[in-house]
């Protein structure tokens, strides 16, 4: 019986494919935390909106002002970290 020796390149590519598969795997999960993110924040702005229609001129102005800066906040996280994930994916395809 002959024993297999591997050549120093293909222990090398074996790495290689599995940081790959390990970096695809992140992606995937981020990708879908980010739509998840994105559904939550589109929810919590329509639930919003109803609470200001219900509520009407009982809502202080200033209250709607902080809900509205809150929401602006989330969506700009949400929008820089799908914007980095697409960049990502833009960088593993060259």
């Amino acid at each position: 019986m002959t024993p297999t020796v591997q050549a120093p390149e293909t222990d090398f590519l074996d790495a290689l494919e599995a940081k790959i598969h390990e970096a695809s795997e992140r992606l995937r999960a981020l990708r879908t935390e980010n739509r998840a993110l994105a559904q939550r924040v589109a929810d919590l702005e329509a639930q919003l909106a109803e609470q200001e229609a219900a509520a009407g001129a009982d809502v202080p102005n200033e209250e709607a002002a902080a809900w509205r800066q809150e929401r602006d906040a989330i969506r700009e996280r949400v929008e820089s970290l799908a914007g980095r994930l697409e960049e990502l994916l833009e960088e593993g395809e060259e």
